[in-house]
């Protein structure tokens, strides 16, 4: 794994998750109008980036939406504008860290209020081929295969959400 920074230490790989995490958050803030976590997660963001090289300018623009969200603009002008940011990491060749943080987010929340129309057994195995090859610890790929134990069911019950719910929360917890 590969750090950038001034010793930060961690792993970019990690930062990366991270960040795709925080899309996840920040897109449902802006999309709910939720100024507050809006600019809380765009803190959050920024504090995340803060010691990778060449992220000055992906943190100066979550500045500016921070600043413009603070000066009255709706939050849902920028939801989905993450171009930049996902440019930034596949620049630095972790791009699927993100995307797994952004998919992992969303599986929370889509098992956490019983949406099943949220999970694709395409994405999961996507996640774990393509992870497989990556020094990650074991219990990401148990976490994993227990999603896609669940989601393959016809019918989930309300024990394959919070079964499924509480694999996503070991995700977020490993990485």
């Amino acid at each position: 794994m590969v750090s950038y920074g001034f010793g930060a230490g961690i792993p970019l790989e990690k930062i990366s998750f991270r960040i795709g995490v925080c899309l996840t958050d920040l897109d449902i803030s802006l999309m709910a109008e939720d100024k507050p976590k809006s600019l809380q997660v765009i803190k959050r963001m920024v504090a995340t980036l803060q010691p990778v090289e060449g992220s000055a300018e992906v943190i100066s623009l979550y500045n500016g939406v921070s600043t413009k969200i603070e000066e009255g603009v709706s939050p849902r002008e920028f939801f989905g504008k993450n171009e930049k940011i996902d440019q930034f990491f596949k620049d630095k060749e972790v791009l699927l860290y993100l995307k797994f943080g952004e998919w992992t987010e969303g599986g929370r929340i889509g098992a956490l209020t019983n949406n099943r129309e949220f999970f694709d057994i395409r994405a999961t195995d996507y996640f774990i081929e393509n992870l497989r090859r990556k020094d990650l610890p074991q219990g990401v790929f148990t976490s994993l295969n227990g999603i896609k134990g669940a989601i393959s069911k016809d019918v989930m019950t309300e024990k394959d959400f919070k079964q499924t719910e509480n694999a996503f929360i070991n995700i977020l917890e490993t990485m």
